[in-house]
Formats: C-alpha cells, structure tokens, sequence
C-alpha cells in the first residue's frame, strides 16, 4: 500500500504520471531551481517522467511524496539513505505561489515526524545554498544544527555554491518535541 502522510491542509503521497505536467510547471521556473542542487533548468516533461521513475524505484530506508493540495503537486519531500549508510538526507521543495503560507513548515513536521517514528531513521542531514533564508530557516525551526560549510554545483545554472549543511539526531528531535507539548 502506499505511503499517504496527512496534515491539516496538505496531503503527502507518491508521485502519479497525472502530476507530471503540474511537476513541469513548477519546477521550470529558475526562482526554485536555483536552490535546488539536483533540478534541471528550463524542467521539461522528460525531467519529470525520469524523476517519476526515479521515484517509482524502491530505495531502502527512504520516502519520496509529492505534496499536495486540492489535488495539485505544489511540492516535494523526501528522505533517503545517505551514501554513509547511517543517515538519510532530508529535501524539500515548495512552488514559488506557496511560499511564506506554512505549508512547508507543516509538511516538513510531518515527514521529519514519520522519518524518527515510522522511517527507523536516526540521523537527518539536510543543506541549503547561501542566501537561502526560507529553507534555512525551515531547518532551524524543525531543529536541525548547521555541521559546517558546504561546497555545492546548481544543476540549474551550473554554477559552484556555497551552503551550508545541517542535521538533526532523533533524540533532539524527541526533546524538542517535548518541549513543545
């Protein structure tokens, strides 16, 4: 059965072939993939269909959903296994219309929430680009500790960046989640 996370206003579920041309529409705009180390600019419909399949592979101790409102992709999050096979890296992406509503926050909290309850993950590790305030803050918020600086290749322009990387151990995450209760 497939994986479906639900919040207050979103839902979180797999990627369908009938999201594609929403995915194309979101993604081809260099104000999101600017920030994004792996997404492609200008996105075409064959970027989409070989994330989908990308997607559709399974991959130990990870999850990728698309994020969903009234039916339409607005966005994607994901945790897969590290190459240290001890973590999982965590990622994100929001369209651009969405910004600054909470709805990242909301799906973050849940998929960070599934990946220490659900996932058996233990370690989280994340990076955003410099001048990346929204993502950044998004981590810090969700309770991630910055590990130190980062070099990064934007596949959307080519260009080198600089980031900052960033992770959260489960057992943080479980004293915050009690401090806030």
């Amino acid at each position: 059965m497939a994986m479906i996370i639900r919040t207050a206003r979103l839902t979180l579920r797999p990627l369908m072939r009938e999201d594609l041309p929403d995915l194309v529409r979101t993604l081809n705009n260099l104000n999101i993939s600017r920030w994004l180390a792996r997404v492609p600019y200008p996105y075409t419909l064959t970027d989409a269909e070989d994330f989908l399949s990308l997607c559709a592979t399974p991959k130990d101790n990870s999850l990728r959903l698309a994020i969903t409102m009234g039916g339409s992709v607005i966005g994607f999050i994901s945790y897969e296994q590290a190459e240290d096979g001890i973590s999982a890296e965590f990622g994100y992406w929001l369209a651009q219309q969405c910004w600054r509503q909470g709805y990242m926050r909301e799906a973050a909290e849940a998929m960070v929430a599934h990946a220490f309850t659900e996932g058996g993950q233990d370690i989280l590790i994340s990076g955003c680009f410099e001048g990346n305030a929204g993502s950044r803050r998004i981590l810090e918020n969700l309770g991630f500790i910055p590990t130190g600086q980062r070099g990064y290749t934007c596949r959307a322009d080519g260009q080198p960046r600089r980031g900052t990387a960033f992770a959260l151990a489960r057992g943080r995450w479980e004293q915050l989640r009690e401090r806030h209760k």
